[in-house]
């Protein structure tokens, strides 16, 4: 699966249908989130992981 560069994609289903997605980056950094649409919940933990990623750069 393609994900952000630099960023590791770790997909758990932890109940019937119920996805745990996280997204760890080369520095130990994580974004993740919960739900029932996997699609859905990627796209919202790529949208937290480019978040972190401008938070940084700003800085």
């Amino acid at each position: 699966m393609e994900t952000l560069p630099g960023w590791k994609i770790d997909i758990n289903e932890i109940a019937n249908n119920v996805y745990r997605v996280t997204l760890t980056d080369a520095y130990g950094r994580q974004a993740g989130a919960t739900g029932t649409d996997l699609g859905e919940v990627i796209k919202q933990v790529e949208g937290y992981a480019i978040d972190i990623e401008k938070q940084i750069r700003e800085k």
